[in-house]
């Protein structure tokens, strides 16, 4: 699946990189470049110590720019593309988009890393899309957390397990929303020793036409009372490629 970024198109200014759709399934002629957001800044990213790329795990490689990175947007119907690493097709890297709405890039190669504004891509880039490098490797890259905010009310029949205590031992709950960072379930247990933090294995089929199930792994972000019920909010683990789109198909139907 591909997804629309967004349906700004890119600022035409001087860039350290383009972007480039492969296959051709891009729109319109020519390339677009996009302008490096912070050209010149320090590479480790005082970005990641001020906590500002959305729900950016503590080990992400993700850095802040340092104006080397490039990238190529191909938007023509059998244009040339860049041949594509040996690596791409086992290997997709994610970029995290933060709250000021950038996101960064770095090469596994060369280590060489660059950030973008999400606004200067174009409206129909898709997701994921490929990532040229100054050092001649190319990349899938997916950008995590576009439909971060989008939250969708659901009813589906699920089940957890908790991986401390009662191992093993399903407990039957719902789902009543969901997201592609997250869910709130109810269940009827009273689980009066659940804590913050805890982490538990979740199984759900969604109710759309190819009843996907899924199988996740989630951290216990808060705990409400919900009249005789009990409400669980929880933050996923980092999720597959697989199980990303089949939340992105969802969400967006």
């Amino acid at each position: 699946m591909c997804d629309s970024l967004n349906d700004t198109p890119a600022a035409h200014r001087k860039s350290t990189g383009r972007f480039f759709v492969r296959g051709g399934r891009g729109r319109g002629t020519g390339s677009v470049r996009i302008p490096s957001a912070q050209a010149g800044s320090h590479p480790m990213a005082s970005l990641r110590e001020n906590g500002q790329f959305l729900d950016c795990p503590p080990d992400s490689p993700i850095m802040a720019d340092n104006g080397q990175g490039r990238s190529r947007a191909a938007h023509r119907q059998g244009a040339d593309q860049p041949s594509l690493s040996p690596s791409m097709k086992q290997e997709e890297l994610q970029a995290y988009i933060s709250k000021n709405g950038t996101f960064a890039v770095q090469c596994p190669s060369c280590f060489t890393s660059s950030t973008y504004r999400v606004a200067d891509l174009p409206g129909d880039l898709p997701n994921p899309f490929g990532y040229d490098c100054t050092c001649g490797r190319v990349w899938s890259v997916r950008l995590i957390g576009f439909r971060h905010g989008q939250r969708k009310r659901v009813q589906l029949a699920a089940s957890l397990v908790r991986t401390t205590g009662s191992r093993g031992v399903p407990i039957m709950a719902t789902v009543q929303d969901l997201s592609v960072s997250g869910m709130r379930l109810v269940t009827d247990e009273k689980l009066s020793n659940l804590a913050k933090d805890e982490v538990l294995k979740i199984s759900c089929i969604l109710n759309n036409p190819h009843r996907n199930k899924l199988n996740l792994t989630a951290k216990v972000r808060r705990i409400m009372p919900a009249g005789a019920q009990l409400a669980i909010a929880v933050e996923f683990l980092p999720l597959s490629t697989e199980q990303l789109d089949i939340l992105d198909a969802y969400l967006a139907g």
